[in-house]
């Protein structure tokens, strides 16, 4: 990570300073929005004979609300611009910093070790890679393990017995989620190579048009690109299949996960253990903070 950000200069220091300042207050900012939403819940049924009170606390809680979503805007300002604008700064260094670095070679690098276009395309693409690291995706890094620290604090500290119910199932729907992505991986690489293979088949065939004439192969050319063609259809009917029953199946755990937890909590509520609000907060919340 030192090597990763050593272009940085004092400026960007305290850019990054006040983006992963942002990140960890916009991280928090949806638990800790469910904590106070869970106390409004619970105005409504607590003092359900008292109306005047339940007024005064919901403007109370609608207070909390605007106080949460200005820290929300502010924070993800600082966040996406502060990253951003240094991830910019540090990529500039590097590609000048890169670029005297080529020019400073003898001639003979060039002859043998390096082709000019695997320079233009290290300060072109490479650079855009890091930036990509060290701007937006470390920003998002901070930004979701605050939500997931978060999450698990406003659920333990609310109602421990659900959260623990909640911890349960959420490596249920990541497993489920999992396997999804790498059966897609896999069927979304088969699909890639046979497309290629059908691209190298009519690039050949165009390439070398007057053999193709002379020896009358336009039939047999035709007949295996449409072939090539006819395994890429194949695997992209699977494809979809294997995306529709993902989908279909990470959803439908989900929401038997939300039956699950609603049944306890509503068990907890009756029982005295918690009530409503914090049930639905520590619900929200832990499973926020697992996904």
């Amino acid at each position: 990570m030192r090597d990763l950000f050593r272009f940085a200069d004092g400026l960007d220091r305290v850019l990054m300073a006040v983006g992963t300042l942002g990140a960890l207050v916009h991280g928090c900012s949806l638990p800790v929005f469910l904590r106070f939403f869970a106390d409004l819940v619970d105005s409504f049924g607590s003092h359900a004979d008292d109306p005047d009170t339940m007024v005064r606390l919901v403007v109370k809680y609608a207070f909390y609300f605007l106080v949460v979503g200005a820290a929300i805007w502010a924070s993800s300002w600082a966040e996406i611009s502060c990253w951003m604008w240094t991830g910019e700064r540090q990529s500039t260094r590097m590609r000048i910093r890169y670029l005297q670095a080529a020019l400073k070679q003898d001639v003979s690098f060039f002859d043998t070790d390096v082709r000019t276009s695997d320079v233009i395309y290290a300060i072109n693409a490479d650079a855009v890679i890091v930036q990509d690291a060290i701007s937006e995706k470390l920003g998002n890094l901070i930004h979701y393990m605050a939500t997931f620290v978060a999450g698990f604090v406003v659920g333990f500290t609310a109602a421990w017995q659900l959260a623990l119910v909640t911890l349960a199932v959420v490596p249920l729907i990541a497993v489920i989620g999992g396997l999804t992505a790498a059966t897609m991986g896999k069927l979304s690489s088969k699909s890639q190579d046979a497309l290629s293979s059908a691209s190298n088949i009519a690039e050949q065939a165009l390439s070398q048009i007057r053999i193709v004439q002379s020896f009358v192969g336009e039939q047999r050319v035709a007949q295996a690109y449409s072939a090539a063609l006819a395994v890429a259809q194949s695997i992209g009917y699977r494809n979809g299949f294997a995306k529709g029953l993902g989908l279909g199946g990470t959803y439908f755990t989900v929401f038997c996960c939300y039956a699950l937890l609603l049944w306890y909590g509503g068990h907890l509520v009756r029982g005295h253990h918690t009530n409503g609000g914090l049930a639905i907060a520590t619900m929200f919340s832990v499973m926020i903070g697992g996904l």
